[in-house]
C-alpha cells in the first residue's frame, strides 16, 4: 500500500459529523494513539549507514522502547549539526513528538511530551525552521481527546530540552476551534513566525500568523480569510505567508503582529475566475521572494505560477510546462527551483526567465512515470545546486525515496538505499531535505519494514555528475542532442530522437521535403539538406507544375517543454500523449536556386513547439 500521498490538511471543525477543511498541504498517514506517551527520554543511535557512493541511508534513532516512526522535516543550523521532527510510535501504540539531533551518521533521539489532554500526534506532517541549533521551532497538530478537534502544536527547545504545547489563537477563534500550523520561518533566534488557519466563532476558514520564540508567542488574525500555506522571510522585519481565498492566491507580508494582504497578481491568459492559488514561497535578502503554485487560464486548463517580488511589488509569470508547481527553493544568488507534481517537471531560473526541466528519474522507473513521481521538499545549498526529496514508483511497482539535485540544465536521480530491514519494503520516500554544504544534504523521511513504519536518514553528496533524463554521465557534462519536434500543416505533432531524425517531411496536401540528411552543426544547432518538392496547383493542384527545390533546414534554440506528441503515421486517428522534452524550438528553411513560396520560406512552415 503506497504510505505517501497528498492529505487535505486536517484543520475540520465537526460539523453535523462532517469535517470541514481549513487547507492543504503535503503530507502523509500517521498512525494514532489512544493516549499520550509521557516524558522525555534521549538515546544515542547507533546506526549501521548503508548504501554506496554518494547517497546513505540508515535508520534514525527511536527513544526506547519505540516501535516505529517517521523523520517529517530536516534542518541544518550549521554544516555540522542537523535536527529533525516527526513522530514515533511507543510500545503500546500511543504516538508521540520525535526529535532528532546529529549529523553524519551519529544522532541522537528524543520523545517530546505532547500537552494535558493531547490524545496524538496530528495528521499532517510536522514542520522545523532553526535560526541556530539552540533556536529551532516545530510546529503542527495534534488531537485532543479522541472524537476532539485538531489542534495548533508549538515544539521549541531550550538548553535541550524539547517542549511541545499549544500554540496561541486569535480571539475569535471558535470555542472548540479546529486548528492546525502548516508551516514555519525563523529568521533570527527572537524572531519566528508560523502560518496556518483555524476556525472562527462565525464557522469560518481563517489564516494565523504566529510570532515569537521560545515559549512566548502571539497569534495575528491573516488580514485575509484565508488558510495559510507557506512562509519565509528576507529578514527578520519582512516575511511573506501565501495561502488561497475564495477563487484566488493571496501575499500575506509583514512582520510581528502588523500584516499586509494583497491578492496575486496573474499572468495575462488567466480566466475571469482563475481559482488561484499560492502553495509555496521561498526568500532571499538578495533577490525577494518567489512564491508557487496554479491557476485557472482563460483557455479552460491550468497552469503553473510563479510570482516573484518583494513587499507590495510583485509580478506574475507563467511557469513553463507545468500545470501546477507545489515546492519552491532559492540559493543565496537568487537562482531558484521549483517542482511540480500534477506532471513532473522541474522549472530554474529567476524574476520572469524561468525554463522547464525534465525530470530525471532512476532507471528502474515505471515507464509510463507521469505521476509517478512526486516531491515533497525543495532545497538549495550556499551555492547554485538544489536538490528535491520525494518518492518514485519502480517498475516492481513499489515506493522508493527519491533525491533529484542539480542546478540549470544538469539534474542527476538518485534512489534513496534503505537499512538491511527496509530490503522487503514496498514503501517508503523522504519527505525533506537540506543541504548545510555545497555538496552536502540530509533528507528525512520513512520506510515500511513490513511491520510499521520506521524513521528514515539519508545522507547524500551532490556530484557535478549531469543526467538530463535519469542517466548519468562520468567526467564533464555531455549534451545529449535535443529532440526533433515537427508540426506541419500536415503533420499534427511528431517527436524524433537524434540519430533517428526523419529522411522526409509532408509540410501540406501538395508540399514535402525528401532525402534529408542531417548535421550536427553545433551543441544547439543541427542542419539538413534536402529536396522541397512544391505543386504549384495551377491551375489547379491536380494538374499543377511540380517544382522542386535545392534546401536547408536548421533546427536551433532548444528549449524544454510539453508537446502532444501525435503517432505518425496514424491510420487509426489515434489521440495523441504529452511528453515533455528537450527539442529544437525554432525550425528554418532557406534554398540556393530561386524562391520559396511565402509559407514554405523561413520558419513559417513549421509551427513553434513550445509556442
Amino acid at each position: 500500500m503506497k504510505k505517501w500521498r497528498t492529505l487535505m490538511l486536517a484543520i475540520c471543525s465537526l460539523i453535523a459529523g462532517l469535517l470541514l477543511g481549513l487547507g492543504a498541504i503535503i503530507g502523509w498517514h500517521r498512525a494514532t494513539a489512544t493516549h499520550v506517551m509521557h516524558g522525555s527520554r534521549t538515546v544515542r543511535g547507533s546506526q549501521t549507514v548503508h548504501g554506496r557512493g554518494p547517497v546513505r541511508g540508515f535508520r534514525a534513532p527511536l527513544p526506547s522502547g519505540a516501535t516505529g516512526g517517521s523523520v517529517d522535516s530536516v534542518a541544518c543550523p550549521s554544516a555540522s549539526a542537523c535536527v529533525g521532527i516527526g513522530s514515533y510510535i511507543d510500545s503500546s501504540g500511543h504516538s508521540s513528538v520525535l526529535v532528532v539531533t546529529g549529523a553524519g551518521s551519529s544522532w541522537k533521539a528524543s520523545g517530546v511530551r505532547l500537552p494535558a489532554g493531547a490524545h496524538s500526534v496530528g495528521y499532517g506532517p510536522f514542520t522545523l525552521a532553526c535560526s541556530t541549533l539552540s533556536a529551532c521551532v516545530g510546529v503542527g497538530s495534534y488531537i485532543g481527546p479522541p472524537g476532539g478537534q485538531p489542534q495548533p502544536l508549538l515544539v521549541t527547545e531550550s538548553r535541550g530540552i524539547w517542549t511541545a504545547f499549544k500554540a496561541p489563537l486569535p480571539p475569535d477563534a471558535n470555542a472548540t476551534p479546529s486548528a492546525a500550523l502548516s508551516a514555519v520561518a525563523c529568521p533570527s533566534p527572537s524572531a519566528c513566525v508560523a502560518v496556518g488557519g483555524y476556525s472562527s466563532i462565525t464557522g469560518q476558514t481563517e489564516g494565523v500568523l504566529i510570532t515569537g520564540a521560545g515559549i512566548s508567542w502571539t497569534a495575528t488574525e491573516s488580514p485575509t480569510p484565508a488558510a495559510l500555506n507557506s512562509v519565509a522571510c528576507e529578514s527578520p522585519s519582512m516575511c511573506v505567508a501565501v495561502g488561497h481565498d475564495s477563487s484566488q492566491g493571496v501575499l500575506v507580508t509583514g512582520s510581528g503582529t502588523s500584516w499586509t494582504a494583497a491578492p496575486a497578481p496573474l499572468p495575462s491568459n488567466a480566466a475571469v475566475s482563475p481559482d488561484a492559488s499560492l502553495d509555496a514561497v521561498a526568500c532571499t535578502a538578495a533577490s525577494g521572494c518567489v512564491a508557487a503554485g496554479y491557476y485557472g487560464q482563460s483557455s479552460g486548463g491550468q497552469g503553473g505560477l510563479l510570482v516573484t517580488g518583494t513587499a507590495a511589488s510583485w509580478t506574475a509569470t507563467e511557469a513553463p510546462g507545468s500545470s501546477a508547481l507545489d515546492q519552491v527553493a532559492c540559493s543565496p544568488a537568487g537562482t531558484c527551483v521549483a517542482g511540480g507534481n500534477s506532471i513532473p517537471v522541474l522549472v530554474t531560473g529567476s524574476g520572469t526567465a524561468w525554463r522547464a526541466i525534465p525530470v530525471p528519474v532512476p532507471a528502474n522507473t515505471m515507464k509510463q512515470h507521469s505521476g509517478m513521481v512526486t516531491f515533497y521538499s525543495a532545497t538549495c545549498g550556499p551555492t547554485s545546486t538544489c536538490a528535491l526529496a520525494g518518492e518514485y514508483t519502480t517498475t516492481a511497482k513499489k515506493q522508493e525515496g527519491l533525491i533529484v539535485s542539480g542546478s540549470g540544465s544538469y539534474w542527476k536521480a538518485m534512489e534513496a538505499p534503505l537499512p538491511p530491514d527496509g530490503s522487503k519494503s514496498t514503501s517508503a520516500g523522504l519527505q525533506s531535505a537540506v543541504c548545510p554544504l555545497p555538496a552536502t544534504c540530509v533528507a528525512g523521511g520513512s520506510y515500511n519494514n513490513y511491520t510499521l513504519d520506521q524513521p528514515l536518514l539519508e545522507v547524500y553528496t551532490l556530484t557535478h555528475k549531469a543526467s538530463i533524463k535519469g542517466h548519468s554521465t562520468s567526467g564533464k557534462p555531455v549534451p545529449q542532442t535535443p529532440e526533433l519536434f515537427v508540426r506541419t500543416g500536415y503533420m499534427l505533432g511528431s517527436l524524433y530522437k537524434y540519430p533517428h531524425f526523419p529522411a522526409r517531411i509532408g509540410l501540406s496536401n501538395s508540399d514535402s521535403i525528401d532525402g534529408l540528411h542531417w548535421e550536427r552543426t553545433g551543441q544547439d544547432s543541427i542542419t539538413a539538406t534536402g529536396t522541397l518538392n512544391h505543386d504549384s496547383c495551377n491551375p489547379d493542384c491536380a494538374d499543377g507544375n511540380d517544382i522542386s527545390y535545392t534546401i536547408e533546414i536548421t533546427a536551433s534554440r532548444p528549449q524544454h517543454c510539453i508537446l502532444s506528441v501525435y503517432p505518425y503515421p496514424n491510420p487509426n486517428s489515434d489521440p495523441p500523449h504529452s511528453v515533455t522534452a528537450n527539442v529544437f524550438d525554432n525550425i528554418s528553411i532557406r534554398t540556393s536556386n530561386g524562391n520559396l513560396p511565402s509559407y514554405l520560406a523561413g520558419h513559417s512552415a513549421f509551427s513553434t513547439p513550445c509556442k
